[in-house]
């Protein structure tokens, strides 16, 4: 379940705009996923796109790291972009972020047609 965190996830007080959680037996466990979003007028300052990578690799690495959990997705979203990123426990102390796709957010009805066609 994909939810706006209101919470934190690390212990340095930061809060991810993104928060994915499962829902075990009526409770919330996670973070399994976590996000960045920004609007389509900040797609071009490349300073703040790797910050916020940054902020999910450290995201993820606290989740993996407390939760005992394999892996955790990170999801960057800057204005009509969306990424896919997992990160994982290679070995004991070496994290590893791989960038699994990136998809485009359709802008228009027009775009939407090409989007959804099989």
């Amino acid at each position: 379940m994909f939810r706006w965190a209101n919470t934190k996830v690390s212990d340095h007080g930061e809060r991810p705009d993104i928060a994915g959680m499962l829902l075990i037996e009526s409770s919330l466990k996670g973070p399994t996923c976590v996000g960045e979003v920004k609007g389509e007028d900040r797609k071009d300052d490349t300073y703040l796109s790797a910050f916020d990578l940054l902020k999910i690799a450290s995201f993820s690495k606290e989740a993996i790291d407390n939760k005992q959990y394999q892996g955790v997705l990170g999801v960057p979203v800057v204005g009509l972009q969306i990424n896919f990123y997992v990160t994982t426990l290679l070995a004991e102390g070496l994290h590893v972020m791989l960038e699994l796709a990136s998809v485009p957010i359709p802008s228009s009805v027009h775009d939407m047609k090409a989007f959804t066609a099989i």
